[in-house]
């Protein structure tokens, strides 16, 4: 793995002249909310029984439904979060108790072509911004792995999405491997690539579930996901 030695930021981060995005004119955030800080709104179409969505670090304009009105039923998640940080994370997090079983979804689409979203599935111990987590997920353009180790240290992979796979929905897993889960994506269903040194304790203390950001305070990102995971 590789250790990331500086904060994964995209290059237009707002600037201290941006106000409306929620910063002030020195560029600090402004206060927010308890709620906007630990917990989204309700919505419309609520989460299914289990699941709860959780703001890790700071999180903006977050949206998280379950739109059960024609099959496939689907989680339509948005927020604007600054992603995975060597001091901390800013994502959203809609999760439930891990099983230790194998948990598989599909990345249907992410509703924007922004380099640095980061849409995904994700396994973490905790909602501290600072937790050891492991993470498979895409941009527009590459599919990536994070993992934060419990030294704190964070590294992350990543590798340019096939010409041919460009737009395609994406499919995520965890998996259990001894007493450790790994990480793979497919295109295909049967072809599945690996992160191999990304891995996490396959603990039932853990909450796994679906993690995004759009790598901006400023700039919302929308992922679709549905939840194929076996029937246990």
């Amino acid at each position: 793995p590789v250790p990331l030695p500086t904060p994964v930021a995209p290059s237009n981060q707002p600037t201290s002249t941006q106000s409306a995005d929620g910063k002030t004119a020195s560029g600090e955030p402004k206060p927010q909310t308890e709620r906007a800080v630990n917990s989204p709104p309700p919505t419309e179409f609520g989460l299914p029984d289990g699941w709860t969505p959780m703001n890790v670090g700071s999180v903006l304009n977050v949206n998280a439904e379950y739109i059960n009105v024609k099959p496939p039923p689907r989680f339509d998640l948005s927020a604007a979060a600054t992603g995975f940080l060597t001091n901390g994370d800013s994502i959203l997090f809609v999760c439930k108790t891990n099983t230790g079983n194998e948990f598989k979804a599909t990345l249907l689409k992410i509703d924007s072509r922004a380099v640095q979203n980061r849409c995904g599935i994700m396994i973490r111990e905790s909602q501290k911004s600072d937790s050891p987590f492991l993470f498979v997920g895409a941009s527009s353009q590459k599919i990536f792995a994070y993992r934060r180790d419990a030294k704190g240290e964070l590294f992350y992979d990543g590798i340019d999405i096939p010409k041919a796979d460009e737009g395609r929905p994406v499919i995520l897993k965890f998996y259990p491997k001894d007493k450790l889960f790994a990480l793979a994506y497919s295109f295909d269903a049967k072809d599945w690539p690996s992160f191999p040194d990304y891995v996490i304790p396959n603990s039932t203390q853990t909450l796994i579930g679906f993690a995004i950001s759009s790598g901006s305070s400023s700039e919302r990102v929308t992922a679709h996901f549905v939840d194929v995971s076996p029937k246990k």
